[in-house]
């Protein structure tokens, strides 16, 4: 099997643990930060196996020539929101690079899909991560993730993704769509109503939140089946057992909150609701989550750089 260069965009808690797996597997990749000044050490503890591991890799960033002109895969592990910024210097790979995305939601992907053709692959990571500090992530695991779509162009490279990403536990499949809405269904309801709330993941699984679960859920399984998404697991169990699996994690859109950056629910539920719109049909209760995390998180943030200017 062949053997690659890999490049890690984005080094934040998935990127850290994509890097962390690729160096169990002997691979130390470039980790590529976006401006010198983010630059920094990395250590990632492993919760499974109660140890801890400095990443290894080249740090470089975005602007260098280096990750350019000497990966064979480029793993895009930034926000959604971010995916626009870098495709000026996608632009500069050559035409055998494969770009993988791990962004949750709709948006990101179809925006380098677009862009680069069949050259571009997509992994549902079903492993979680979450930052213990600005440069110190903990690696939970989980279960089977999925990598596609399959075509001729790329199966060499995803057979050595699978290799190199075998503690991912990375399933090929030849249609990524079903498995890109569960883990987006699965997060409309988690991490929005994590961050309403201000809880850990667990907290979904209080009668409560399962109430308003069910509902959120319901409406977009309703929403895939009318465009025709053959879902392979049931989103509602599916949503509960994340929750329960991930008990003790912060949600990424909650620590987004408290960090007062973008959020990503336009890529999430409120993709859903633009979808739903065309098919005159009306997801009431995304709609309420949608328009409560976005209020609250811009008041809140608007409150704290007032509180922080005056």
């Amino acid at each position: 099997m062949i053997s690659v260069r890999y490049a890690v965009i984005g080094v934040g808690s998935v990127g850290s643990m994509i890097a962390y797996y690729l160096n169990r597997s002997g691979i130390e990749p470039y980790l590529v930060f976006r401006d010198r000044s983010r630059i920094r050490s990395i250590e990632v503890f492993d919760k499974r196996r109660s140890s801890g591991h400095r990443v290894r890799g080249v740090p470089t960033v975005l602007d260098s020539e280096d990750w350019i002109n000497d990966s064979d895969i480029v793993v895009l592990a930034v926000k959604s929101y971010s995916i626009g910024s870098l495709l000026m210097h996608l632009d500069k790979l050559g035409r055998d690079t494969i770009i993988i995305a791990t962004q949750n939601g709709f948006g990101a992907f179809e925006t380098l899909r677009d862009r680069y053709g069949d050259r571009v692959l997509s992994i549902v990571v079903n492993h979680g991560a979450y930052p213990l500090n600005d440069h110190k992530y903990m690696v939970v695991g989980g279960s089977k993730s999925y990598i596609g779509p399959v075509s001729s162009k790329p199966d060499r490279f995803i057979q050595a993704v699978v290799r190199d990403l075998r503690d991912l536990e990375l399933a090929p499949v030849e249609s990524i769509e079903p498995y890109r809405w569960v883990k987006a269904i699965v997060n409309s309801a988690i991490n929005p109503l994590t961050m309403i709330a201000g809880v850990r993941n667990r907290s979904i699984l209080s009668e409560d939140l399962k109430q308003i679960v069910k509902l959120v859920v319901g409406e977009l399984i309703d929403l895939a089946e009318r465009v025709g998404i053959d879902l392979p697991v049931d989103p509602y169990r599916e949503t509960l057992r994340i929750a329960e699996a991930t008990g003790d994690n912060y949600s990424s859109m909650l620590i987004d909150r408290l960090k007062c950056r973008e959020i990503e629910i336009d890529y999430l539920n409120g993709y859903f609701i633009r979808v739903a719109e065309r098919l005159n049909m009306d997801l009431k209760a995304n709609r309420v989550l949608y328009n409560l995390a976005k209020y609250i998180h811009y008041s809140d943030c608007f409150a704290r750089e007032k509180d922080e200017s005056t």
